[in-house]
């Protein structure tokens, strides 16, 4: 039998599905006999959940995300940043 440490690093791939069947099978079954990890297991679940549910707490305006995404696109070397416009797909610079 593994250890409770072993499951507990499993537990968030299981949670997003990232697990193949025989290791979903085992978690499943560890769950089902430790009350310890299903309690742990069951934290982690209303905390995302609450999460999930959050609002952000403000809306940053389209001014600032309009320059947010104008500078990434440049540091990115979507633009040109002698002329600031857009570069062509597939142009040689």
């Amino acid at each position: 039998m593994r250890s409770c440490k072993h499951y507990t690093v499993r537990l968030m791939l299981y949670r997003d599905n990232e697990l193949d069947d025989r290791e979903k099978r085992e978690v499943e079954a560890h769950l089902k006999s430790c009350d310890a990890c299903r309690a742990v297991f069951n934290r982690e679940n209303r905390f995302l959940k609450d999460v999930q549910r959050a609002h952000p707490l403000y809306q940053t305006s389209l001014k600032l995300r309009t320059r947010i995404v104008s500078i990434v696109e440049e540091v990115c070397g979507l633009l040109d940043a002698d002329r600031l416009e857009p570069r062509r797909r597939g142009a040689v610079s």
